[in-house]
């Protein structure tokens, strides 16, 4: 099925069922981001309006992009509302919002129906110079036993579902959209149903079953046993967070690779060789360790490599050419080989610092131990970090 099509016939238990996102993120979209009246964001893909809304709350212009007929009539409402919020029938890859427009382009619990690489580029087209993207998801923690019940609920039930939020690895395509560079931020987001609007959010869901079908009373029915199992004083709560990625559209992006790649062996040369003197700059563990390599617009910019030794993973060979120092891309490097550790479960990092970029990793979360010692001439300092999912 065409992917604008997944809820037609739904806005009505769309807008009655589906949660706000976090209170925190609205606030940190203020204070952090510096969202404001005159504000220009682009909802994308932005259903009934739950989104836009809490934009508008803040004193925004908001430009609404909605593909589904259903669901943007139900958006129309705000325009009764908030003579500073638009509408449009367009998609992700064609909004039909004017080039330079934005301030900052939105999609929430949107991006997993979206072609990434039309996006990034559309994106690219309606932001202003410098302006960001937020990709936001209302999740639920999956740790609690209401929502794994709730997630075979739908499995034994919905052929269509793969998932939530359709089964989208969040953090493999946010990191390619937006190129390995990106920020993450993770707020509580407890969501509190009665019996009546769990109902309709389950009935809201692009993978549930309609009225028409044949095993839709006994969908219904399982509904009604999960509230009656989980719910207290004729209410059920879900944890549940909201999760926020930003950053700039593409720009700066990263490969990796099995192997010391040419590009990566040059940055390393001309950085830790000619520029800082060493001369056992390449040894046997680049015979195995990972590489990663940051580009910009094809250029190489930075790299590093990892590898697993025991339990714990070691970060090495973290290297910026001189007119990318001071651009934040070497916090960029290590957070992308946090993130590669942590997809192959890992749970922990390591580096050997030079003493002089101690404080660099301390601000990263490193912590020193040991007693310094000497690589060649240079002294260096072994600092270790915790790795979770939310790092």
């Amino acid at each position: 099925m065409d992917n604008t099509k997944k809820f037609s016939g739904r806005a009505e238990s769309y807008a009655a069922s589906r949660p706000a996102y976090a209170g925190a993120f609205i606030d940190d979209l203020m204070e952090k981001h510096g969202f404001a009246e005159g504000t220009v964001a682009a909802d994308i893909g932005c259903g009934t309006g739950k989104f836009a809304e809490q934009l508008l709350s803040l004193g925004c212009t908001v430009i609404g992009v909605e593909p589904n007929a259903d669901m943007r009539k139900a958006a129309s409402a705000l325009a009764e509302r908030y003579d500073r919020f638009s509408l449009l029938p367009g998609s992700d890859t064609a909004t039909g919002i004017d080039s330079g427009t934005a301030d900052a382009v939105t999609a929430a619990q949107a991006f997993h129906w979206f072609d990434p690489d039309g996006f990034r580029k559309e994106c690219k087209r309606i932001l202003k110079p410098g302006g960001r993207v937020f990709l936001i998801w209302n999740s639920r923690d999956m740790d609690a036993e209401v929502n794994r019940e709730w997630h075979d609920l739908f499995k034994a039930f919905c052929p269509d579902f793969k998932g939530f939020s359709g089964g989208f690895d969040k953090d493999k395509r946010v990191s390619g959209f937006f190129g390995g560079i990106y920020s993450k931020d993770v707020y509580p987001n407890e969501l509190v149903f009665t019996r009546e609007t769990f109902a309709e959010r389950c009935r809201s869901a692009s993978y549930s079953l309609t009225p028409d079908d044949e095993r839709y009373e006994g969908y219904m029915a399982a509904v009604d046993a999960l509230f009656d199992k989980y719910s207290e004083n004729g209410k059920i709560t879900i944890p549940n967070s909201t999760f926020v990625y930003y950053g700039a559209p593409g720009g700066l992006y990263f490969k990796k690779f099995d192997h010391l790649c040419d590009d990566a062996r040059r940055i390393r040369e001309s950085v830790f060789v000619e520029e800082q003197g060493f001369k056992e700059e390449f040894d046997d563990i680049d015979g195995y360790a990972k590489v990663i390599v940051f580009y910009d617009n094809g250029k190489p910019v930075g790299v590093c490599r990892y590898f697993k030794s025991g339990d714990t993973y070691h970060i090495g060979r973290i290297a910026v050419i001189p007119e990318y120092r001071g651009s934040g891309l070497g916090s960029e490097i290590v957070r992308a080989a946090e993130r590669e550790i942590i997809a192959e479960d890992g749970t922990e990092a390591e580096l050997s610092a030079q003493r002089r970029a101690e404080g660099f990793y301390k601000k990263l979360g490193y912590e020193p131990e040991g007693e310094p010692y000497y690589e060649e001439y240079c002294e260096h300092i072994r600092m270790r970090r915790k790795l979770d999912a939310e790092s």
